[in-house]
């Protein structure tokens, strides 16, 4: 008893200190959600006007266009990201040679922060100097715009495929090396290519943990901000403006409505606590079993 009062002693400074940074902060979101306010306006000036936000959110074109353009992202880089994180991982593990050599460099974009990648990656996209036009040019004598219409949502996905298939892939390598051996081996016996082991022996067997990797990789890219900012800031015109770009743009850079930046906020806020319960609900259930 006396061991429990002690515990419950000390996780009293950490609760005070979720409520603080967490809950009330989420409280005063949805606070602002219901009410008009600009910012640089007094406090006092706000009006409660109810669901107006939410209902001006689910009927107006260009924000939803935003929500539209944060799936498509979520979806083409997510799954482009597993993809190649199962190739790499099954790779690794048969080819051992060299491998801590490749892990290490695979350490390098997860060490990065994301505003050094987004401002690396410019550096590297830009269409007069960047070493990505210069050796499309050298071996294809082509040119393209990175930062055009039609490319610069392609480019985003590219940035964030090359900052997180390493951590996928190195979570992937463990459950390989977690897994016995005996499968692959007997697979491999039977006559089965690579492609048909790795198919049908190495995909269902990394089955909970390619979900797990799909449901975390899912949370963060609903939540991506901090590598449109620097570098696409949301263009060319609305293309790769996701929903927490829209957010911010809207509630402090150029229109300044908190109210209706809040309501845009608790949307993606629900998304991102209902992926969360998935995820929970999920590993839950594989401890269970």
């Amino acid at each position: 008893m006396v061991g429990i009062k002690r515990s419950k002693h000390w996780m009293t400074p950490m609760l005070i200190i979720i409520t603080v940074a967490a809950v009330i902060p989420i409280f005063l979101l949805i606070y602002l959600s219901l009410h008009r306010w600009e910012l640089g306006y007094p406090w006092s000036e706000r009006v409660f006007i109810g669901l107006r936000n939410y209902k001006w959110f689910f009927t107006s074109t260009q924000e939803l266009r935003s929500l539209s353009v944060t799936f498509k992202f979520v979806f083409w880089a997510v799954l482009t990201e597993v993809f190649l994180a199962v190739l790499i991982s099954s790779f690794l593990y048969k080819n051992p040679i060299g491998k801590k050599y490749v892990v290490f460099s695979m350490v390098i974009p997860i060490a990065m922060t994301p505003a050094v990648n987004a401002f690396l990656w410019r550096l590297y996209f830009t269409p007069s100097h960047g070493i990505i036009n210069w050796i499309l040019n050298t071996l294809f004598g082509a040119t393209p715009n990175w930062f055009g219409t039609e490319l610069a949502f392609v480019m985003l996905v590219l940035v964030d495929i090359w900052r997180w298939v390493p951590f996928l892939s190195l979570i992937l390598l463990a459950g390989l090396e977690a897994i016995p051996p005996e499968p692959l081996e007997a697979s491999y016996a039977e006559g089965a290519t690579w492609g048909q082991t790795l198919l049908y022996v190495v995909v269902p067997m990394l089955k909970p943990i390619i979900t797990v990797g799909i449901i975390l990789r899912m949370i963060d890219a609903f939540k991506l901000f901090d590598l449109v900012f620097p570098l696409t800031a949301g263009g060319p015109g609305d293309l790769t403006e996701v929903l927490s770009m829209h957010i911010y743009r809207y509630g402090f850079f150029d229109i300044g409505r908190i109210g209706r930046a809040s309501a845009m906020a608790v949307v993606l806020l629900v998304i991102v606590i209902a992926l969360t319960a998935v995820y929970v609900r999920y590993t839950q259930r594989k401890e269970e079993v």
